[in-house]
């Protein structure tokens, strides 16, 4: 494992091949990482251990918004799909549905999820999970803050290099639900 920059460790753990290589160098308990962000809930809680535990957080999205917005951005790319009516995409075999409580169960897409399924998902979300809200990125981020103990870094201690600018986090995180501009999908 190296550092790609100064202070940055590049590994791959927004797939499952990618976890794999980073279980494998034990990258937790390296001491060269403070945050792992992974799309993969069950195979990202993997990399810790009871001598490095993990504290998890997400930002949740409304589970129609964020299907409306991934098949237009999909659409983009995927010949088939440019011409497809929304409602085709979803009864297709593209679509994959209820993805947080797959990856927060581990069921496979092809079998069908039950009640089980959804309380044991919840169960995890309420019990291991700090949730935030997209739609309420402010609010959300002053919780984390709370939460995590975060605090801003006096610039004077930041590595050679990075700089503060002014309004940075609002700009980046401002009006995130929207970055994949798509028309409305009517009944959703």
């Amino acid at each position: 494992m190296e550092y790609t920059r100064k202070n940055i460790l590049n590994m791959d753990t927004m797939s499952p091949e990618g976890l794999q290589v980073s279980y494998e160098n034990n990258i937790a308990a390296s001491g060269m990482i403070d945050f792992i962000s992974s799309n993969y809930f069950l195979s990202g809680s993997a990399l810790f251990s009871e001598g490095h535990y993990g504290k998890a957080f997400t930002i949740l999205r409304h589970p129609a918004e964020l299907s409306t917005s991934l098949f237009f951005h999909r659409r983009k790319y995927i010949e088939a799909w440019q011409k497809m009516p929304f409602h085709d995409y979803v009864a297709s075999d593209g679509y994959m549905d209820n993805w947080l409580t797959r990856q927060l169960t581990g069921t496979m897409p092809w079998v069908e999820l039950t009640e089980r399924h959804l309380e044991q998902a919840k169960l995890t979300m309420s019990s291991k999970i700090f949730v935030g809200v997209l739609t309420e990125m402010e609010e959300t981020l002053r919780q984390l803050r709370a939460h995590f103990g975060w605090e801003d870094q006096e610039q004077k201690s930041w590595p050679e290099g990075f700089t503060k600018e002014e309004n940075c986090e609002s700009m980046h995180l401002k009006d995130m639900a929207n970055k994949n501009k798509h028309p409305d999908i009517p009944g959703k």
